[in-house]
């Protein structure tokens, strides 16, 4: 079919100009004949000027028309508009030039919180009343992240939102800290960083659910490296470090401290390293440059200890216990933690405490011990076990690496190449200081992690000079599997460490992400869902005006009903879950039995694929959950041949669901026996809750590409398809083609392509997965750019992990930067390792 290229025709309307690119566009029209010149006939009366005249004029058309069919953008292909599906959409004039995507990071269980947030205690009658739904303990602490968001954390490490507003601009990684003041009755921040244009230290105050910033007359220079502590017996900041006078903020004026009057000899506070905190009786303790602690108590300074700086990464009060805990690291299980107390007198009376359980750690499941080191050994004979040598501690010696282990018995010896497996203890390096605080609920210190929970499995090289760091398939020492237990809260009591674990985090192993309202007014955004071969268990956010938390279900069996096939080796293939119907189910769909022996024919056989199963899955089943109360599971016959990939899509405008998509077994007998080929699903299957109807579209082929996506419109009422290549709308039983890839277009061929309507706004995005991802918004007659965020807290590498939020333009994006799952054996069936990114994407419109 031939096409040409027409503008629109010119209306009064100063949003639109009449030769406006955006509104190119092709219409399907039939054949014009070819324009090869032009000719112009005049009468004899026409004078010469007027045919000079109308020359002109037609000359001048003519090259408009020309400017007009200029080729389409190889970033903005010129759509094919098909004018039956055309009337759905809204008029485009007016439309954004572009749009842009703003990412904002979320998520107390998340590593950027404890990064780079605060951990700080409110009084229990301040914070407000938790959600019944999320919190089964009391109040124990709060958190607030970069953004001023304020998380609340019951004693069982639970958590739920607060209701208070972001921040303009996030704050400095490291140049703030949040404290409760007493005697304002206030949430206060301290940004001693060049923070939001300002070149010196502010103070922000909560107020209601905003952030406002205290005035003070002269506030000191904002400097790099500045230490900051809240005292809390009188309500006021302490400011020292980077090569400055100590400060202390006095109602509305900053001073030079101590301002108690005695000024007793004691440390340079100008090379003071970081304000240690406040001892059982407000006294305050420093540590300087060079490791020297003092305290100052009495309105005189003491001297407790001076301790190694090198390797040091915690050094904080312990209030309650009147103790200094100091933690530092190291490479494999030789790390070191100590308690020191804070009495007064000598740094002789100073008694260390050392924590050696730290270091312990199991070899092969078998012997727990205490790291020592590593050596050489000598066995007396080729064969010999490990007790009957000689091991010689250093790697300059002569014999095999090894390393020993104190145990509980006695010392014991392992040659590096015996080792198949190391359990470590968890790990001090993920510790973050400033994001500690004092506890009472919990009576300790608590100090987050930015480690996940579950296990840290890695395959490693096992030497002293790669462990942890080479690649294992270019590096020629043994390989072991390591594996480190990560918590997500430490609690020190004193000589005592116990660790916090929340009952649940966000795992995005799959994620089919759909949100929905509840009967109570509140919305849920489900996603990341764990289908396995024997039960299915999901996670979902609810959000009400006060409160949002991470919710999630109970394991449910899928095994136990007569349609779902359990004879041995039989497998469970799914298709992603969806949320549908009111009330809200989650409902299943999928096919259990065995996938055959693939073979490769090397010809098409019959029209079909050159490759058949010798056996595929015949027990289909759909199975129904009630999302408010997942308690069991309803399922109900598929009469629907396995579909391999197939996708669901709710229809919300009728309360039906699509089956869509993939590709579909058909039968044929090569060589005497029977063969299932897959090949592309042009039906479409619709569920009423009851029924399925086949439906078996008309017109143009189906669209269907492994790497596109499919979603649902319910303001034009259509089911979308998104190519590489095109966008199609389905609807009255027929595919209608909305846009065509321009054949000047030279962008690659995508992974996968996601395509998300907006709940709310409806608003139509497109993104190509690629190294390098293109995001554009459908306007209703072409795609418009979307300036993408940089930097990791960006796009998911799958379509997956991102969904539609029930709030503006805005989708929530969730990536796995590491998921490693450990199986090894019957015993060792641990959780999965989570070291996750989440962000919220703000699409925004840019004129």
């Amino acid at each position: 079919m031939n096409r040409h290229f027409f503008t629109l025709p010119a209306i009064h309307d100063s949003r639109s100009p009449i030769h406006d690119p955006r509104f190119t566009f092709q219409l399907p029209q039939r054949p014009l004949p070819a324009l090869n010149g032009i000719s112009m006939s005049f009468g004899p009366a026409t004078p010469p000027s007027a045919r000079a005249f109308c020359q002109s004029i037609c000359l001048i058309s003519l090259l408009l028309a020309i400017s007009a069919c200029r080729p389409a953008s190889k970033t903005d292909p010129a759509p094919v508009i098909d004018q039956n599906v055309s009337r759905f959409w809204p008029d485009a004039f007016g439309a954004p030039s572009g749009y842009r995507l703003e990412s904002m990071p979320f998520s107390p269980t998340l590593a950027h919180l404890f990064d780079n947030g605060r951990l700080v205690v409110i009084p229990a009658g301040r914070v407000g009343v938790p959600p019944s739904w999320s919190v089964a303990h009391g109040y124990a602490m709060s958190a607030i992240d970069r953004y001023g968001r304020l998380y609340h954390f019951d004693e069982a490490g639970a958590w739920w939102m607060d209701s208070v507003g972001s921040l303009d601009q996030p704050l400095p990684e490291d140049g703030w800290d949040a404290a409760w003041n007493p005697v304002q009755g206030t949430l206060e921040i301290l940004v001693t960083e060049p923070w939001a244009g300002s070149d010196r230290v502010q103070l922000l105050w909560r107020s209601g659910n905003q952030w406002r910033r205290f005035e003070i007359p002269e506030p000191p220079p904002a400097r790099m490296a500045m230490t900051r502590q809240m005292l809390a017996d009188r309500g006021r900041w302490l400011i020292a470090g980077a090569g400055t006078t100590p400060l202390v903020l006095n109602r509305r004026q900053w001073v030079v401290w101590p301002d108690d009057g005695g000024h007793a000899a004691g440390p340079s506070l100008w090379h003071t390293r970081r304000i240690l905190g406040q001892a059982l009786d407000g006294s305050v303790v420093i540590m300087l440059d060079d490791g020297a602690i003092w305290i100052r108590r009495a309105g005189a300074w003491r001297s407790v200890q001076k301790v190694s700086t090198a390797g040091l990464i915690v050094a904080r009060c312990i209030p309650a216990s009147d103790q200094l805990l100091l933690v530092w690291n190291g490479d494999l299980a030789r790390e070191r933690i100590e308690v020191i107390p804070l009495e007064d007198g000598a740094k002789a009376d100073a008694e260390a405490h050392s924590f050696t359980q730290i270091s312990q750690l199991r070899i092969n499941e078998d012997e727990t011990g205490d790291w020592v080191g590593w050596g050489r050994w000598r066995a007396k004979t080729p064969d010999a076990p490990t007790t009957a040598g000689t091991f010689t501690p250093g790697l300059g010696g002569i014999g095999e690496l090894a390393f020993k282990i104190s145990g509980e018995t006695d010392d014991e010896v392992y040659r590096a190449r015996d080792v198949q497996l190391l359990e470590l203890p968890p790990s001090l390096a993920g510790l973050r200081q400033d994001a500690a605080a004092y506890v009472p609920a919990l009576g300790g210190l608590v100090i987050p992690t930015n480690e996940g929970l579950g296990l840290d499995h890695r395959r490693v090289p096992f030497s002293p000079a790669v462990t942890g760091q080479a690649d294992p398939t270019s590096s020629t020492a043994p390989t072991i599997d390591l594996i480190r237990r990560p918590y997500r809260f430490w609690v020190f009591r004193g000589d005592i460490v116990e660790f916090m674990k929340p009952a649940y985090e966000i795992h995005p192993a799959i994620g089919h992400p759909h949100s929905y309202r509840t009967p109570d007014g509140t919305y849920r955004s489900l996603s990341w869902i764990f289908p396995t071969n024997d039960t299915l268990r999901y996670e979902y956010h609810a959000t009400t005006e006060q409160n949002e938390q991470w919710l999630p279900s109970d394991p449910l069996p899928l095994k136990g009903s007569p349609l779902i096939d359990t004879s041995p080796g039989s497998q469970l293939y799914l298709c992603n879950p969806v949320v549908w119907g009111s009330p809200a189910q989650v409902v299943l769909v999928g096919w259990s039995g065995r996938l055959g022996e693939l073979r490769q024919f090397g010809k098409r056989i019959k029209g079909l694929q050159d490759e058949g199963y010798t056996e595929i899955p015949t027990h289909g089943f759909v199975a129904r959950i009630t999302a408010q109360q997942p308690a069991r599971l309803e399922i109900s016959p598929l009469p629907i041949t396995f579909c391999q990939g197939a996708r669901l899509v709710v229809d919300s405008v009728k309360n039906r669901l699509y089956l869509v998509g993939g590709k579909h077994a058909v039968e044929a007998e090569v060589d005497g026996r029977v063969y299932h080929f897959m090949n592309a699903n042009e039906d479409l299957w619709q569920w009423d809750g009851q029924n399925w109807r086949r439906i078996v579209p008309v017109g143009k082929d189906a669209p269907m590409k492994i790497t596109s996506d499919l979603s649902y419109h319910s303001g034009a009422r259509l089911l979308l398809n998104l190519t590489p290549k095109s966008f199609d709308g389905f609807e009255s039983n027929e595919w209608h083609q909305l846009w065509q890839k321009s054949a000047a277009d030279e962008t690659p061929w995508p992974d996968q392509i996601g395509l998300y309507v907006h709940p709310v706004t409806l608003q139509t995005l497109g993104i190509w997965f690629m190294d390098k991802p293109l995001a554009r918004v459908w306007s209703g007659r072409d795609w418009i750019p979307v300036e993408l965020p940089q930097g990791p807290s960006g796009l998911p590498s799958t379509r997956e992990n991102l969904l539609p939020a029930m709030h503006g333009d805005t989708f929530i994006s969730i990536d796995a930067e590491r998921v490693a799952a450990l199986r090894m054996n019957a015993r060792r069936d641990r959780d999965l390792d989570r070291r996750l990114t989440a962000c919220e994407l703000h699409l925004i419109p840019e004129r």
